[in-house]
């Protein structure tokens, strides 16, 4: 090759267009023919051996070095550590793979595999070292880089080199960020809640290395022009003030008198817009108003009647955008208030932010993940398709790039428009079909021809996804029938009639695209005995034998429909009662007043900590409530939370410990839902509250030789006996016996399913569960990116 010599080669890649990448140390060489058209110097002095080059679908170039342990990727002429973004940077790699749908496959050595899917995301995911978690709003600089609030803190990305930055102004401090603006090219100001913060965030606040200069207010909203900045506040009330006066705690500002929204009422601003003709409008918790300059108090509540306005722009020249909870509307822009009517109204429930990214375009961000709506047609992105988290706060959408910067609840999102409109997966193929025959096995068959005993078989299709593999539906059709949709990817065929039968089979992707049909013609072959003699003497013989069959088995299935149906009865009541028992008024009574509490002590950061575990735990306890086992370390997860709550409820005078067996899976073994905590309920309310002493709960979970899983609850309260001296009631009683009934059906031959045991000072309870009483989930899960 003209222009290399002596260069070792490590790693060969073919590009569509006939060239080749050679991968060498510390550089790559774009060879063609036997010319040499490009050199890519990777890592400058540094023996590095590129390995495993290739370019994916969008473009990316991927490859490893050896001896480093970390993967890269090329992507606009940016150089990505994947493995320090991903924390992979101790594994070694073996195999770098793309498969037909561009998701990436890493194979490593010793530490298993590793899959990259959905490559138009970006997640810049929260942890203590990075980001804070919940994203509230997103601002782009003048140089390109976007400045982010959050519910605790302020973040500055640099997209071009995929770097974030968090940082705040007072670490004790909560600063949860509502509305930024910017004033001038460097300068902007934080709408924050924290009422504490009004005496200590009088001076600038200056991001490192960055020349920002970062002002807090005390505010629900802002919105500024090129003289003044205007104010929203709590009690429906709006200032104005010149942006030199800003101060945190307002000495300087009034109420602005050319502006009227009414009498100052119990609800929030939102948000501010100015329009062509120079009138203000305003959206708060219920109602928007428009203010003229004759301060005429131009009511369109007609318009958002009893919704929250949560953002209003600009689309157009004279058209403006509304976004409401409840979906978005865009209206006219006109001098008469009462020609202002809607264009176009879209009904999404719990919106919360929306970005124009075309003609009939939008991205709507809900509080159950991302909405691509196009044309009417609604696509949703979730965490199974590898968003961050599912309650969208913020959208930044980029026209020129095509590029959405999406804040979530659990970090940032970057979304490429262009990378997931072409993406591959327009159709969903049906990639194998099984047809079983008794022993013998067809694999994609075309055609097959049968003989007359052998009219029963069953079918097992499959297509494969890696991106989103639930998204994929299937559908079949036998004969001249209706399309009939599929439960399963497995069919039987019982007794087909002699002849030619045709079996059609599709599948959608998450478009709910329909792809190709594929097609299998299976023949009967008529018996060779059909003269009318053998007819009416099997036909005699075979009515009798098929009624008697018929009837016995008319009997057995009643019989066995009969006592499955009583069985799943009791097992549904069972469950019912014991989901009624799910979490104990008390306990959310307490934590809604210890809530209470902390916002009347003005404790801010402590009610937004407390709310938050409340709000968690209420949603682990929703999303579980329906199932009948659980992970093992969902269950630990849960009780945590409940533990948690209490903690502080009781200002840390309880305290607790959870020990799992090390030869116990948590994430292998499932338990049924809601065994444990009862018993922990139990422990303090009865156990440890009439101590009048610091508690302490203990959660023991061993698995014995014999397959055995044992959980203990351990308490230094009372102790059994004065709680059976002192209850009133049976509660506690009736929960154990449900929980008892309940284990036993899964094992109708254990004994001693539960038992007490006595401490000093305390009570341990002691759950003993057989292998028939819990599950082993052996499936791989694989991590999203």
């Amino acid at each position: 090759i003209k222009g290399m010599t002596n260069f070792p080669i490590f790693s060969i890649y073919e590009n569509k267009d006939h060239s080749i990448l050679l991968g060498s140390n510390d550089a790559i060489y774009k060879i063609k023919g036997q010319n040499l058209l490009e050199t890519q110097s990777i890592f400058s002095g540094v023996d590095s051996r590129i390995r495993n080059i290739f370019i994916d679908k969008y473009q990316n170039l991927w490859f490893n070095i050896w001896g480093t342990k970390s993967i890269y990727m090329f992507s606009n002429g940016i150089l990505i550590n994947v493995s320090e973004n991903m924390a992979l940077k101790n594994i070694a790699i073996s195999r770098i793979f793309c498969d037909r749908d561009g998701n990436i496959w890493v194979g490593s050595l010793g530490k298993g595999l590793y899959l990259f899917s959905n490559l138009f995301l970006t997640n810049y995911i929260s942890n203590k070292e990075s980001i804070a978690s919940d994203l509230k709003r997103i601002i782009k600089t003048k140089d390109g880089k976007l400045l982010i609030g959050t519910n605790d803190g302020i973040a500055l990305l640099n997209p071009k080199v995929k770097k974030i930055w968090f940082g705040k102004q007072i670490n004790e401090i909560s600063q949860y960020v509502r509305d930024i603006i910017s004033i001038n090219n460097n300068e902007f100001v934080f709408a924050i809640t924290d009422t504490r913060l009004k005496n200590q965030l009088k001076q600038y606040f200056i991001i490192p290395n960055e020349n920002y200069k970062i002002r807090y207010i005390h505010a629900s909203s802002l919105w500024s022009d090129s003289s003044q900045i205007w104010i929203g506040d709590w009690d429906y009330s709006v200032f104005n003030c010149q942006l030199g006066d800003i101060q945190y705690n307002r000495p300087k500002i009034k109420r602005n008198s050319s502006l009227s929204i009414g009498p100052p009422q119990n609800k929030r601003i939102n948000c501010f817009f100015s329009d062509r003709f120079d009138r203000i409008w305003v959206g708060g918790q219920q109602d928007l108003f428009i203010s003229n300059v004759e301060s005429k108090n131009l009511n369109i509540n007609e318009l958002c009647k009893n919704k929250e306005v949560f953002k209003i722009s600009n689309i157009d020249n004279n058209k403006i955008l509304i976004v409401t909870n409840q979906g978005f509307l865009i209206v006219t822009d006109d001098a008469d208030p009462s020609k202002i009517k809607p264009v176009k109204q879209v009904q999404i429930a719990n919106t919360t932010c929306v970005a124009k990214t075309g003609e009939n375009s939008f991205l709507v961000g809900t509080k159950a993940g991302l909405i691509i709506l196009n044309n009417d047609h609604q696509e949703l992105l979730t965490i199974n398709d590898g968003i961050p988290g599912e309650s969208i706060n913020d959208i930044y959408f980029d026209d020129s790039s095509q590029t959405a910067w999406v804040g979530t609840s659990e970090g940032m999102m970057e979304f490429n428009l262009d990378k997931y409109n072409n993406r591959s997966g327009i159709y969903q193929n049906i990639d194998e079909i099984i047809l079983k025959q008794g022993k013998d096995v067809f694999v994609n068959p075309n055609k097959l021809n049968f003989k007359y005993k052998q009219n029963s078989f069953s079918v097992n299709y499959k297509s494969f996804n890696y991106g989103n593999p639930g998204s994929i539906n299937y559908r079949y059709k036998l004969d001249d029938s209706e399309w009939i949709d599929a439960p399963s990817t497995e069919l039987q065929f019982a007794s087909l009639n002699p002849g030619e039968h045709i079996m059609q089979f599709s599948s959608s992707n998450s478009k709910g695209t329909w792809g190709p049909t594929k097609t299998v013609v299976v023949g009967i072959s008529p018996p060779f005995y059909r003269t009318i003699w053998f007819y009416f003497a099997s036909s005699l013989a075979l009515l009798i034998l098929v009624y008697s069959i018929v009837k016995i088995q008319i009997r057995n299935v009643k019989r066995k429909q009969n006592e499955k149906a009583l069985l799943n009865q009791k097992i549904v009541e069972l469950q019912q009662k014991a989901l009624s028992k799910n979490l104990n008024p008390h306990f959310i009574f307490n934590s809604l007043n210890s809530i209470q509490h902390f916002i009347n002590a003005h404790s801010i950061a402590e009610a937004n900590d407390y709310l938050a575990q409340f709000s968690r735990l209420m949603r682990l306890q929703l999303n579980m409530a329906d199932k009948s086992f659980i992970p093992l370390h969902e269950e630990v997860s849960r009780l945590e939370f409940y533990l948690s709550l209490e903690q502080m409820r009781f200002e840390d005078k309880l305290t607790f410990e959870i020990n799992i067996d090390p030869n116990i899976d948590p994430y292998t073994f499932e338990i049924p839902n809601m065994i444990i905590q009862p018993f922990v309920e139990n422990s303090i309310w009865h156990g440890i509250m009439p101590a009048n002493r610091s508690g302490h709960i203990k959660l023991n979970i061993n698995l014995e030789p014999g397959g055995n899983l044992i959980i203990e609850v351990f308490d230094n309260g009372v102790g059994l006996d004065y709680v059976k001296h002192n209850k009133d009631d049976k509660h506690v009683s009736k929960g154990i016996k449900l929980i008892t009934e309940r284990l036993q059906l899964y094992d109708s031959e254990s004994i001693d399913v539960l038992t007490y045991q006595k401490l000093q000072p305390g009570t341990v309870f002691k759950i003993t569960m057989t292998p028939k009483m819990y599950h082993l989930n052996r499936q791989i899960h694989t991590i999203p990116q």
